[in-house]
């Protein structure tokens, strides 16, 4: 019977220590999650400035262009 318990032991030892791990992997992975979505949101803000930056520069150019051909001389 001792014998068992040993074993019974040893197993729920083995357990505690798959749990641990486990649980270190889900902290891990939890951070790199994390990391993920802050790089994310970043590179989201950086599209929508540069957006932003080529909406004005569209708008630009089209006003530039509206100059051009109105002071364009007839042939």
């Amino acid at each position: 019977m001792t014998q068992q318990g040993a074993v019974l032991q040893g197993y729920n030892n083995e357990l505690v220590k798959c749990i641990e791990d486990l649980c270190i992997q889900k902290e891990e992975l939890n951070r790199q999650i994390q990391q993920a979505e802050e790089e994310k949101n970043k590179l989201q803000h950086e599209i929508q400035v540069l957006k932003d930056q080529l909406d004005c520069v569209c708008e630009n150019l089209a006003q530039k262009r509206q100059r051009h051909s109105f002071l364009q001389w007839p042939a």
